[in-house]
């Protein structure tokens, strides 16, 4: 019984652990979209924190795997645009 009552708190503890991580990543999030005015910076900004939200909750929550591995897609293809843009356009 006491076992189970210490396993319970460990396992709420982490979570909590993992849930303040993720908060203090999404105000990093918010204030660097606001400074950013570049909208390929926000969209990689977006796609980076859904990546670490994903991969945070993915063993909670099944679906955010496929969140994280979205939005991983995403911020690859906008970092290639945003080289591909530097090189080409500029």
């Amino acid at each position: 019984m006491i076992n189970n009552f210490i396993a319970k708190y460990k396992r709420r503890k982490g979570i909590f652990m993992w849930w303040i991580i993720g908060i203090v990543i999404a105000i990093a999030v918010v204030g660097a979209l606001a400074e950013s005015n570049d909208l390929s910076s926000k969209i990689m900004l977006f796609s980076g924190f859904l990546l670490v939200l994903g991969l945070i909750t993915s063993s909670f929550f099944e679906f955010m795997g496929f969140v994280a591995e979205l939005s991983g897609f995403v911020l690859i293809a906008s970092l290639v645009f945003k080289v591909f843009r530097k090189i080409f356009l500029t």
